[in-house]
């Protein structure tokens, strides 16, 4: 028997890999937290725990701002991993330490077992210490809790954002309906911070820079978004023919291929809303992404807003609506199908002050 046989033991026992399993917390609510590998995401979000073992498949998991798909051992967040690691090496390093411990006493004790008795030379060793605590892993916390919880209305997964989620982390479904509730309430909380611009502590010129940016972002998300819930639901409507590019980016040009499915124009859905307005709001929206605000004769001709001239620049007050209305009717074996276009323009840009030129 060699001197360090035990000691070699618990090397080879080690060499064999040591397995450390870190628990994750859920917050009070039930809700784990999730991280979205994509480099150009990497947003946090929540996913009931019991959904997470129930409803998601181990092959994809959908990231709900990007969609974004991967496995889902790839959803750590990066405190999750960073935790995992400094309990690993704390937790690994003291089970090395302990077996280093374990088998040198072992050898030692054989070793002194082996000397002979009635030898008047003995050699005895021992080993100081007492064997080191391997201490308990500790869970790793969930973060604080997230107000905005949605649930699939395909699956039924139950997860929880900051800010707007377009996908279900389970089964990657776009919500046409969610979408656009959420895109309008954050222009309006955008449109509601307004008047708290001047507490930032921000000078004059960057306070009216930042509320022409934010009112002028928020006519074209609004625009944006009624152009994406129209294709949404178009596209959803049996027997509807593939459209071109944009086809709802223009108002007479998505009313024409929505009435060719459904035999129903725009003004059927838009109750007391002129149409001539949502149609102004189109425009206003062109000449400000492509433009940069300046008008141009084309938009005076199709818009007929006499309010402006061309080469003024258009100068809008936050003048959106608040709510949106759409009611979702079922019948004839259609699946849900919406009854009415949401009303996203009210008081919108006609009677807008155009003392600002270019």
């Amino acid at each position: 028997m060699n001197m360090f046989d035990e000691l070699r033991r618990e090397f080879d026992r080690l060499g064999r890999g040591l397995k450390v399993s870190v628990p994750i917390e859920s917050d009070e609510e039930g809700y784990i937290d999730k991280e979205c590998p994509s480099e150009d995401c990497r947003k946090l979000f929540k996913i009931y725990e019991d959904d997470w073992e129930s409803k998601i498949s181990s092959e994809s998991v959908y990231c709900p701002f990007c969609r974004h798909c991967e496995a889902a051992d790839h959803w750590w967040t990066t405190e999750q991993v960073k935790q995992a690691r400094e309990e690993a090496v704390a937790h690994g390093t003291a089970q090395v330490r302990r077996a280093i411990h374990t088998g040198m006493t072992r050898d030692v004790r054989n070793w002194n077992r082996r000397q002979p008795h009635n030898s008047p030379l003995k050699l005895t060793m021992t080993v100081s210490g007492t064997p080191p605590v391997v201490p308990p892993l500790q869970p790793i916390a969930a973060n604080n809790l997230l107000r905005f919880k949605v649930v699939c209305s395909s699956c039924a997964c139950r997860y929880a954002v900051v800010g707007c989620a377009f996908f279900c982390p389970a089964c990657g479904h776009n919500d046409a309906h969610l979408m656009f509730d959420q895109a309008l309430g954050s222009i309006r909380a955008s449109l509601d911070a307004l008047p708290n611009l001047g507490q930032a502590g921000f000078d004059a010129d960057t306070i009216e820079n930042v509320r022409r940016t934010i009112v002028e972002g928020g006519l074209q998300n609004t625009v944006t978004a009624f152009q994406k819930y129209a294709e949404s639901l178009y596209e959803g409507l049996p027997g509807a023919p593939r459209t071109r590019q944009n086809t709802f980016q223009s108002v007479s040009a998505g009313e024409k291929a929505w009435s060719s499915v459904t035999n129903e124009r725009y003004s059927h859905y838009l109750e007391g809303i002129d149409l001539k307005t949502l149609e102004l709001a189109f425009q206003r929206r062109h000449i400000l992404a492509h433009r940069q605000g300046l008008v141009d004769v084309q938009y005076v001709d199709r818009s007929a807003d006499d309010s402006y001239l061309p080469g003024q620049r258009l100068s809008l007050r936050p003048a959106f609506v608040r709510e949106c209305r759409c009611r979702r009717e079922t019948g004839n074996g259609y699946a849900r199908r919406c009854q009415s276009l949401p009303s996203v323009i009210q008081g919108l840009p006609l009677g807008y002050n155009s003392s600002i030129h270019g």
